[in-house]
């Protein structure tokens, strides 16, 4: 008998503890993404029906169920739980509820992985079927991650990637732009013209709402026809006037000053004094 209640109590603690392990990496991932999406009460969390209605809110209050989309998920993964308890005694509607309350929830859990790791949710939700205890563990992974919306009408409300508009929308904005282009009053340019005139160069004639630009008359002398001025120029009068005090200056030879003091210092005749001698 004590056999058997050490074996009842090994396969409880092998049981429980990881439940209680999952249980609390779930909560922490939850309370996690709540709080960074700025949710109210991510305390909810840590309640065994409140941290249903938390994914709901953190998915954005919708689930897409295969191909449509159904809203207040919040609502949905609250109350369906208890719903299907109820229904649990009307068989076989209580086993067609579950296994479509199911379906539900991985749908909903789909969406939570698309939104925050969207390269591998469906990795996450094949592996979260096939081995149920990895859902917690996926959760709280991707507890610090940023999310990023996909489907296209919120999307496009968000600033995010918007859905491509049809052929009636194209067509439609592009009548509007061309009226705007009818109204709006033409501007043409006219360079020449502009320029023309902030120089105040040629002439302007407006005739008939046709406005025409001649070019201005600038007349350039002929390189063959000769400057009158040049023509008319006489050569300057180079000659030496009369009352030129330098005009019969003659240059003569320089005499030293000091001839005669040298004469009297005693010293060796030389070559010098020879020459000097004979020009005397």
């Amino acid at each position: 008998m004590q056999d058997f209640i050490a074996v009842v109590y090994a396969i409880m603690f092998f049981l429980i503890v990881p439940a209680i392990i999952l249980y609390v990496l779930s909560s922490i991932g939850l309370y996690r993404l709540a709080a960074n999406k700025g949710i109210a009460s991510p305390f909810l969390a840590w309640l065994p029906y409140g941290r249903d209605y938390l994914l709901g809110e953190i998915i954005g209050e919708k689930v897409v169920f295969f191909s449509p989309v159904v809203p207040y998920a919040q609502w949905i993964l609250l109350f369906a739980p208890v719903a299907i308890s109820i229904l649990s005694f009307a068989q076989p509607i209580g086993a067609i509820c579950t296994a479509v309350f199911a379906l539900y929830a991985y749908c909903a859990h789909y969406r939570l992985f698309k939104l925050y790791r969207p390269n591998s949710a469906m990795l996450y939700l094949v592996l979260s079927i096939i081995l149920p205890f990895l859902l917690p563990i996926f959760v709280f992974v991707i507890r610090n991650d940023v999310a990023e919306e996909y489907l296209p009408e919120d999307s496009a409300s968000k600033g995010q990637n918007t859905a491509p508009k049809s052929n009636g929308q194209n067509n439609a904005a592009a009548d509007q732009t061309v009226s705007a282009n009818d109204t709006a009053p033409s501007m043409k340019t006219h360079s020449y013209q502009d320029v023309a005139n902030d120089l105040n160069i040629g002439k302007t004639n407006t005739v008939a709402n046709t406005t025409a630009t001649t070019e201005p008359d600038i007349s350039m002398p002929s390189h063959n026809t000769p400057n009158p001025d040049i023509a008319n120029m006489k050569e300057p009068d180079v000659s030496l006037k009369p009352d030129d005090p330098f005009a019969g200056v003659k240059a003569k030879k320089t005499t030293d000053p000091f001839a005669d003091d040298y004469k009297n210092v005693p010293h060796a005749p030389n070559a010098d004094d020879a020459a000097k001698g004979e020009n005397k």
